[in-house]
């Protein structure tokens, strides 16, 4: 499995502004069950997807306001942004496929 780095506020706008490919954040909190079952799927797709995105993890526990400012209410939560704008959000546990579907349009 391919590790997922885990960014703070300030790292995750300073990776959307320079970031020559689209950034997918992944936001997460640890007591979460549900990111439990997603993180293998997006750390699968890290490995995959290595060359066409670049995938952050955020912790909305640790960074309950910095999450709300990117209109994160809820983990686990995926966000692709496109020079720093966001173009697509999956919202909760997704299979694997789903998340392909979604996002590869954007890649």
């Amino acid at each position: 499995m391919t590790s997922i780095p885990e960014y703070t506020e300030t790292e995750i706008h300073a990776e959307l502004q320079t970031s020559p490919v689209p950034v997918l954040v992944y936001f997460i909190s640890p007591y979460c069950a549900p990111c439990k079952m997603l993180t293998p799927i997006v750390e699968q797709l890290t490995a995959e997807w290595a060359n066409q995105v670049r995938v952050v993890k955020f912790d909305v526990f640790t960074h309950m306001l910095a999450a709300l400012r990117f209109g994160v209410m809820s983990a686990p939560e995926l966000i692709l942004f496109k020079g720093g704008q966001p173009v697509v959000r999956l919202h909760g546990f997704a299979p694997k496929p789903k998340i392909i579907q979604t996002i590869n349009p954007h890649l």
